[in-house]
């Protein structure tokens, strides 16, 4: 398949190709994670904010004018880390199109985002079930840093 794909910042338009990406997303995610919910309406106010947000980058990838991924990331202000850092919350490629480099220009163009704005490190988190992109963001330097752990009360 040849891919006439292009990496650039979302906007409004790209609302509705995100959110079908992200329900995937959530679906594959929900495997590693039985606490995760389908989204809803408050996560779609929550994604149209972030779309409009300054400090937060959506990167989509589209492939012949179709969003094929995307990847969203901010800026976080982390006081015992003296100050901003960049956050890649979440991303997601469409099945057909993976293996391709996409998901790694993607990341290309966060980073190059997050070192326009000053900042020099980036974290992400991570279910630990999720192999492939645990794999990938080691590949790109990324390493282990913490655990976050969860305690079901009754």
């Amino acid at each position: 398949m040849q891919i006439r794909m292009i990496i650039k910042k979302a906007s409004a338009s790209d609302f509705d190709s995100i959110r079908q990406l992200n329900e995937r997303l959530l679906s594959h995610e929900s495997r590693y994670d039985p606490y995760l919910k389908p989204a809803d309406d408050d996560y779609d106010r929550w994604l149209s904010k972030k779309l409009r947000d300054d400090n937060t980058l959506f990167v989509v990838a589209k492939d012949s004018g179709k969003v094929i991924g995307y990847q969203l990331s901010w800026l976080e202000n982390r006081l015992y880390m003296n100050g901003m850092i960049g956050y890649l919350c979440e991303g997601f490629v469409d099945e057909n199109h993976r293996r391709q480099g996409i998901c790694r220009k993607m990341l290309e163009e966060t980073m190059k985002w997050f070192k326009d704005k000053g900042v020099s490190v980036i974290e992400a988190d991570i279910n630990s079930g999720n192999e492939i992109s645990i794999d990938f963001l080691k590949s790109r330097g990324f390493f282990e840093k913490s655990k976050r752990m969860r305690v079901e009360i009754q």
